[in-house]
């Protein structure tokens, strides 16, 4: 359950996500009932199928997460790219840091550097400047078995895989 504040009106509204295999399939929003959700390997919702009367919406994205086309007048939930918050200035809440999907990268730093990874030496990229392969949906590193194996070096938390 996520609950919303809303900044103009004072209003506390609640939505509850449902999931299913790590990926978010539906979304309860109060006083609009529930929607499908169907989405990419990313996670980034790009069709939501209204339950009651099966109006089906659709939106569309570069790999960077840049909207593309026509873009529906209204969606179920507030999330975006890789399953991100959007916010009203336009950047997407990616875990540790705030993503600007018009540039295709981070407004701030990774706080986690490969620096034996050339493509990471730029702080601010996305998922390696490779978003159709990797995804970074923490905001502190993307996901390949390479960097798993040198933040499990580096943090000494966890052994790393073979």
């Amino acid at each position: 359950m996520v609950l919303v504040l809303q900044n103009t009106t004072w209003e506390v509204t609640g939505k509850r996500y449902y999931s299913h295999g790590g990926q978010t399939v539906a979304v309860r929003t109060a006083g609009e009932g529930v929607s499908l959700l169907i989405g990419d390997h990313q996670g980034t919702s790009s069709v939501a199928v209204d339950a009651a009367n099966l109006e089906v919406s659709t939106r569309r994205r570069d790999p960077f997460g840049q909207p593309r086309g026509e873009q529906p007048q209204s969606w179920p939930d507030d999330k975006g790219f890789v399953g991100g918050t959007k916010d009203d200035t336009g950047l997407t809440h990616l875990g540790a840091r705030e993503y600007d999907p018009e540039t295709g990268r981070f407004i701030s730093v990774d706080p986690v550097l490969d620096t034996a990874e050339p493509q990471q030496m730029n702080g601010y990229a996305y998922g390696n400047n490779s978003p159709a392969t990797n995804s970074d949906p923490n905001g502190l590193y993307y996901k390949t078995v390479t960097v798993t194996k040198q933040v499990a070096r580096t943090t000494g938390s966890v052994r790393p895989p073979v």
